[in-house]
């Protein structure tokens, strides 16, 4: 009882400070703590579910003391203030959460929305790179019943967690295409989780079984034909072309084993081919681009010398330079830029448009654009440096600035 209940206060304290001080998004930890309570009691474990919401609101509750502390001692702010203006930020970003203002909007438009979600939570890198363990995984769903009847907690506090992300992104999606790797410690545990009780055989790897096998090869195909068309991998056009031979022949193969009643080794065979495939993409696209960790870019940034540079995604970019930031709102920036004091900011290199929207018309100018191999979900990530104008009023005083 005594270890379940110090396991209990440590799931809620770091649950809650994930969220406070480390990233508000990670607010999925609490649905999936939900989930997995849901679970407990589910499988008749009243007590264990009782004993866990008790520990685990006094871990809440440690939580957000620690955290009130720290924003009032460093920061001079409250915690929760701070949690609900970066909610009320992120969710005016119609890029992130579904907004619409058209009130006539059909449900069609909701659905095709939640699709894409779909996807692109399948697609994330996590799983794109990953196969095995994303095929164990899934396998792991069709023992799900066996996992119940031996009360395998720990199983579904990770699959909770799996699911909880799912949820989140389906209502904000918040760049589940990276966002993702939060899973991985959950998703390596359910693989081993599984395979420990397969050799026990406790469970059933299943390969024969069509739904499995079917699911497995959707998402398969999902993910090598629509992440690459999708902006976000940067594949070359030869990579394309590979990509699509590279799944269908497999398929193909799959298909006809589950008519012909083929030999395991195959099956096992196309699984290694899969995840041998994953690795030369892994080796492409990870440890041969240079620019990958923008290491040049920050390099370059040391000709501003100390200076404060403004803008969200600086923070990003200060390791090999001296470069100072300020974790402020864009309110608090605006206000900033409006003294005359700060001269530079640093964002994507093609939003000027969102940028005169955001602080004002001829506000900001790109001044230096620094390429990178890589893509965001809009094609392009370029990022720049843009001089700050205090008040220009035509479009000439640029030029008699430069």
């Amino acid at each position: 009882m005594r270890t379940n209940s110090l396991k209990s206060f440590l799931i809620g304290f770091f649950t809650t400070i994930s969220i406070f001080l480390v990233y508000v998004n990670n607010t999925f930890l609490i649905l999936g703590v939900f989930i997995y309570i849901l679970i407990l009691f589910f499988m008749k474990q009243n007590k264990e579910a009782i004993e866990n919401i008790i520990y685990g609101i006094i871990g809440v509750i440690s939580g957000i003391l620690l955290s009130e502390i720290y924003y009032f001692g460093i920061w001079g702010t409250e915690a929760f203030k701070n949690l609900f203006e970066i909610i009320k930020s992120f969710n005016s970003n119609a890029n992130y959460t579904i907004v619409v203002e058209n009130t006539k909007i059909t449900y069609s438009f909701y659905l095709f929305t939640y699709i894409k979600r779909v996807i692109k939570f399948i697609s994330s890198n996590l799983f794109f790179y990953s196969l095995p363990i994303f095929s164990l995984t899934i396998a792991s769903l069709y023992n799900i019943k066996n996992f119940f009847k031996i009360k395998k907690r720990e199983y579904f506090f990770c699959l909770s967690m799996i699911i909880a992300l799912f949820i989140q992104t389906l209502v904000s999606e918040d760049f589940i295409n990276r966002k993702s790797i939060v899973l991985l410690p959950f998703i390596i545990f359910i693989c081993i989780e599984y395979l420990i009780l397969y050799q026990k055989k406790e469970v059933n790897l299943s390969l024969y079984n069509v739904g499995e096998i079917f699911f497995i090869i959707f998402c398969i195909v999902v993910q090598k034909i629509y992440l690459p068309f999708s902006g976000y991998a940067g594949f070359n056009t030869n990579d394309k072309v590979i990509m699509i031979f590279y799944i269908l022949f497999p398929t193909l193969i799959f298909l006809l084993s589950l008519s012909m009643r083929w030999s395991y080794r195959l099956l096992i065979s196309m699984f290694l081919v899969f995840s041998l495939g994953n690795l030369f993409f892994i080796h492409r696209y990870y440890f041969r681009n240079i620019y990958f960790y923008d290491k040049k870019m920050m390099q370059s940034l040391n000709k501003y010398g100390n200076r404060i540079i403004l803008g969200e995604y600086i923070n990003g970019y200060t390791l090999y330079n001296n470069v100072k930031t300020l974790p402020i709102t864009r309110e608090e920036t605006k206000k900033l830029m409006d003294t005359g004091d700060y001269y530079y900011y640093f964002d994507y290199s093609d939003v000027q448009s969102w940028l005169d929207f955001e602080f004002g018309r001829r506000r900001l100018k790109l001044v230096v654009e620094y390429p990178r191999s890589t893509f965001n979900q809009y094609g392009n990530s370029n990022m720049g440096i843009y001089r700050v104008w205090k008040e220009p009023e035509t479009i000439w005083y640029f030029r008699k600035q430069k």
